[in-house]
């Protein structure tokens, strides 16, 4: 490689071209998601959980290990592969937005969140929008879970790709800030 693809290379590097744990585009009353960490979960109940912030270390925020850094902003996708009467595990495809699993299908439900350390100044969810996955990453397997969203939140769009490593749940959530920026699942209807 010549020197000048080699500076090209780095400068794009340092400029940051993009995470690894991939991007979102747009704005939400004011807050952008610069993501630098996106990680999943998987919870007790089956519920699948991507998230993604502008702070590093992520999934000790996100165990209450750890307090975010001044202001955080982050958004939050449960996943739902909903059979009608139980969930089932993940796959891949194409995921309605909805705040209730009504018929069998698969459903997300995207929660965007702005904070100040601990404490969450706004909590809002799109009124319309999609989520596509690409790919399921099984935990302890150290597979990706990969994720495409395009979101409406009235007038403002949120959309990008994300690659979420697998962060494991705390045995006990830890006490650096109430366990408050996790969403809770839709109600079945």
């Amino acid at each position: 490689m010549s020197r000048i693809g080699v500076v090209l290379v780095v400068a794009s590097l340092l400029l940051g071209c993009g995470s690894g744990a991939g991007s979102l585009d747009g704005k939400v009353q004011g807050h952008e998601v610069a993501v630098k960490e996106a990680v999943f979960f998987v919870l007790d109940n089956g519920v699948t959980l991507v998230a993604a912030g502008d702070q590093e270390d992520l999934c000790a925020i996100l165990n209450g290990q750890q307090r975010p850094s001044s202001e955080m902003n982050l958004l939050e996708v449960g996943l739902y592969n909903w059979n009608g009467s139980s969930l089932q595990p993940l796959v891949t495809g194409s995921y309605t937005v909805a705040r209730t699993l009504s018929t069998a299908g698969l459903y997300s439900y995207p929660l965007l969140f702005w904070t100040r350390e601990c404490i969450t100044f706004g909590a809002l969810g799109p009124n319309s929008g999609s989520v596509n996955v690409e790919s399921v990453g099984l935990p302890q397997s150290g597979a990706h879970t990969v994720i495409s969203v395009d979101l409406a939140f009235g007038a403002a769009h949120l959309s990008g790709h994300l690659d979420a490593t697998y962060c494991p749940l705390a045995e006990t959530t830890g006490t650096a800030c109430q366990p408050q920026l996790r969403s809770g699942p839709p109600a079945t209807g």
